[in-house]
């Protein structure tokens, strides 16, 4: 499907110019590989090799922990699918992003087996960890929530720097110069990116 807009919109993917990765984009897929390298908050610490650090980095994450940071991605992408499915009902059938639209506001379910999945988890792993004692299970519940919101965020963050990645690219190849299309695409993007922004802050809040 997105190799299809970027066929419909003449963007060649091929191009190194569109291959190369925002930094939005790269910070969260750092951030997935760091959870599953093992460092508990997705971040890799400078003194790995003292003690100190082992609140901050352990030897690896759990499946929950896994999960948890990966989970936000299907939940956000059928939260904006139903919330924008709503938004343009009125107008959808001549709206650019009718296909994604129409994709993402069908990913409830699926959303919802790996949102049960990762219950599942935590459940077991919880229980296992009470077992032994102590505030581990504590220590594991609070690691979940903060992949969870982290990558939440990171979401969030993903989606606001395609607006102004679209912009630029537009300016090389118009040499500073932008059309009337390319001008009023740029003006609904921002409109659509008010919208996500406000929808996307509204599920942070509610699933954290």
């Amino acid at each position: 499907m997105h190799e299809a807009y970027a066929a419909g919109w003449g963007v060649d993917t091929s191009s190194e110019q569109y291959r190369t990765p925002n930094s939005a984009t790269t910070k969260y897929v750092d951030f997935l590989l760091n959870i599953a390298r093992g460092y508990s908050t997705g971040v890799p610490s400078s003194s790995s090799s003292s003690s100190s650090s082992s609140s901050s980095i352990s030897s690896y994450s759990s499946v929950a922990e896994i999960i948890a940071a990966m989970v936000p991605c299907m939940r956000l992408y059928s939260f904006l699918g139903q919330t924008l499915n709503l938004v343009f009902k009125d107008g959808k059938a001549e709206n650019a992003y009718r296909e994604w639209i129409d994709t993402y506001s069908q990913f409830e379910e699926a959303t919802k087996k790996i949102e049960d999945l990762l219950n599942f988890h935590v459940q077991r792993e919880t229980a296992l960890l009470q077992k032994q004692g102590g505030n581990l299970y504590e220590v594991f519940l609070d690691s979940v929530e903060r992949n969870y919101i982290a990558a939440m965020e990171l979401e969030v963050q993903f989606f606001d720097a395609q607006v102004s990645s679209y912009g630029e690219a537009l300016d090389v190849q118009g040499n500073g110069a932008l059309d009337g299309s390319a001008i009023d695409r740029l003006d609904d993007m921002n409109k659509a990116r008010e919208r996500i922004l406000n929808s996307l802050k509204t599920c942070i809040i509610s699933e954290s």
